[in-house]
């Protein structure tokens, strides 16, 4: 499908034309190999039990706990059962929950002059209504801007980025379009915060929820 956006670039904002993106964000990225390995001290079944009490440590919420319960089960029972595929996509997806859980960060409004800051595009499912999006980062207490697992609202695929478009409504996109037409910059740039123990970022404000990747950069 073939929607409008207008993006902000600079001082000022712009329109384009863009096809249907996909969205983002990370499916597991820790490769094992063509077994799943054990650690120095065991096999496969006490990695995965390292693994888990790994995260259980850091989790602050106990159905966080029964989600990395979840999906240790899972690999345990991919081992028992000779499926090195499924054991080792568990595995990989609870290492990434782990990172997940140990980030801190700030979801940040970009506001570089030559990067978009926000645009609008159709929906998908009802292209008479209009998705407002900022482009944001995640910024590390210490200033670097974290690479962090998204999932696309059109394409339900995860992708490990550093930069995404957050779904908002019309009444903070229009604050920060004014902002950064009057300013140059956006002064109010915090979306959300990402504290440590937790998987994902609780915004300030509430937002409509989704995500996308690609928007035609």
């Amino acid at each position: 499908m073939v929607g409008q956006r207008t993006s902000l670039r600079g001082m000022g904002w712009r329109r384009g034309v863009l096809g249907l993106a996909g969205l983002v964000a990370l499916a597991g990225c820790h490769a094992l190999g063509d077994a799943v390995p054990g650690d120095a001290t065991g096999g496969p079944a006490d990695e995965i039990s390292r693994v888990l009490a790994q995260g259980q440590a850091l989790a602050v919420d106990p159905a966080v706990d029964d989600q990395l319960a979840g999906v240790a089960a899972e690999a345990r029972r991919g081992v028992v059962n000779g499926d090195r595929d499924i054991a080792t996509a568990q595995l990989s997806l609870l290492k990434d929950m782990n990172e997940r859980l140990a980030q801190e960060y700030d979801v940040r409004v970009v506001s570089r002059p030559d990067s978009d800051t926000g645009f609008f595009r159709q929906s998908v499912d009802n292209p008479s209504v209009r998705n407002y999006y900022l482009v944001v980062e995640a910024l590390a207490p210490d200033g670097r801007v974290l690479p962090v697992s998204v999932t696309s609202i059109e394409t339900q695929k995860t992708d490990r980025v550093t930069i995404w478009a957050q779904r908002v409504n019309k009444e903070k996109y229009d604050h920060v379009r004014a902002e950064k037409a009057a300013n140059g910059m956006v002064v109010d740039s915090i979306l959300g915060h990402k504290t440590r123990g937790k998987l994902d970022p609780v915004f300030d404000e509430p937002v409509p929820g989704g995500a996308i990747t690609d928007w035609g950069n």
